[in-house]
C-alpha cells in the first residue's frame, strides 16, 4: 500500500518516503542497516547508531542530533556531511 501511494509524490518527496520506508523495513527486521537506492551506499538505521557514540558526521537517522552537548548535533552534523560531501 505505501509503495502504491509514493507515486502520487512529487519526485523530491518519493526520494525522502522511499528511504523513510526503507528504514522503517530494516527496523522492523532487526537490520541495521539497508542500500540507499540514490547513492548505492550503506545507511545506517537509528537501531545501530544508538548503539554508538555520536560521530558528528549529521548521519541521516542519528538518534544524537538533539540531545545537547552531544559532539555533531544536528546543525554541525549537517555542516560536517556537507563539507565532506557525505550521504550517510
Amino acid at each position: 500500500k505505501a509503495l502504491r501511494s509514493m507515486s502520487r509524490l512529487s519526485e523530491k518527496k518519493r526520494g525522502d518516503a522511499t528511504w523513510a520506508l526503507l528504514h522503517r523495513l530494516a527496523t522492523m527486521r532487526g537490520i541495521e542497516q539497508y542500500l540507499d537506492p540514490a547513492s548505492g551506499r550503506l545507511v545506517f538505521t537509528a537501531t545501530r547508531l544508538r548503539s554508538m557514540p555520536c560521530c558528528g558526521y549529521g548521519c541521516r537517522h542519528c538518534p544524537h542530533a538533539d540531545r545537547p552537548g552531544v559532539r555533531g548535533s544536528a546543525s554541525q552534523g549537517a555542516q560536517a556531511c556537507s563539507a565532506a560531501a557525505l550521504d550517510w
